[in-house]
């Protein structure tokens, strides 16, 4: 584990021109083509639809920019990532704050058994668990892990209804955060009813298309076939990071869209290294861990439980 870490330290660095290749292959490419799009509209909302998957990937990259931001790994100064983070946050309607910390329980909760439930994840039961529930359990919780809830319902359902309430025990700071950006959204809607909607409708395509990848990378990045979960005495961050987080091996165009989080397993090693250095990060690690392709990844939509005898995700009757 310490001659991993010291592998990865030196990618760490910050690069000033990739913060602004991103920044500006992010945020500002994105709002580029909402505009274009806007414009567009005048004459058919057909061109909105059309633009929506080139503007998806650039509003996916905003999401992966929030990511860093929410580790203080994508700029040096930290006051940078936090208004980053928020300015990033506003564009899928998420609260930065109370995000830094969901995301971070999960960091420190993922893989372990003993953990599972502690906050808002990837809801996954034993084998053993789910043949001893109830029928009623049963059923919710294949509702829950099928596909088209994964993909589709759970993303509009996470982001715009449950990321507008407390839902956990979140700090101060967080609480006021969901509070404050609730109180603009529900302002512009009253104040600004008309030119809201039309933002909205602009964006609602690429939108859509980003809630369901976000949905869908999240899953795989640690709900696959091989992952690994162990109780709290058998847990390592490296154990869990290098076979419990997934390589997706994704195709340069796909990798760049991204953010290259298909990485995953680096970012769980260490969270300090932003999106740009996560390829590289790789390369340099002789280490074993767990690739995933495209297939892998539509299979693992099928599994539901963890089987504690064999070590791997199965699927249930």
């Amino acid at each position: 584990m310490n001659t991993n870490r010291k592998i990865l330290k030196k990618f760490r660095e910050h690069n000033s021109f990739q913060i602004i290749y991103v920044l500006s292959t992010s945020l500002l490419a994105y709002i580029a083509l909402l505009f274009i799009a806007y414009q567009l509209s005048f004459y058919s909302y057909w061109w909105v639809l059309v633009l929506a998957l080139p503007t998806h990937w650039f509003h996916a990259r905003i999401f992966i920019l929030m990511h860093d931001c929410g580790h203080y790994s994508f700029f040096k100064n930290r006051k940078l990532n936090t208004l980053f983070g928020h300015i990033a946050g506003f564009f899928y309607y998420t609260p930065f704050l109370m995000w830094r910390e969901l995301h971070n329980k999960h960091h420190t909760n993922q893989g372990n058994l003993d953990k599972r439930g502690l906050s808002l994840d990837v809801w996954t039961m034993t084998k053993t668990e789910f043949e001893s529930c109830g029928k009623i359990t049963k059923s919710v919780y294949k509702i829950y892990r099928n596909p088209f809830v994964v993909l589709f319902l759970s993303p509009l359902i996470l982001f715009f209804v449950i990321f507008r309430l407390p839902f956990e025990k979140f700090s101060t700071k967080a609480t006021a955060n969901i509070l404050i950006l609730d109180i603009l959204l529900i302002s512009a809607a009253f104040y600004f009813p008309q030119q809201t909607l039309t933002y909205f409708l602009i964006q609602l395509p690429s939108l859509l298309l980003s809630f369901s990848m976000a949905s869908f990378l999240f899953y795989v990045q640690h709900q696959f076939e091989n992952t690994r979960w162990v109780n709290s005495t058998d847990y390592s961050n490296e154990l869990i990071s290098l076979h419990g987080s997934s390589y997706f091996k994704l195709p340069v165009f796909f990798d760049w869209a991204y953010g290259f989080i298909g990485y995953h397993h680096i970012h769980h090693l260490d969270v300090k290294i932003p999106m740009y250095h996560l390829k590289a990060a790789h390369l340099s690690l002789n280490s074993l861990h767990t690739e995933i392709t495209l297939s892998d990844a539509l299979k693992s939509l099928n599994l539901k439980v963890w089987d504690e005898a064999k070590s791997k995700l199965v699927s249930v009757k």
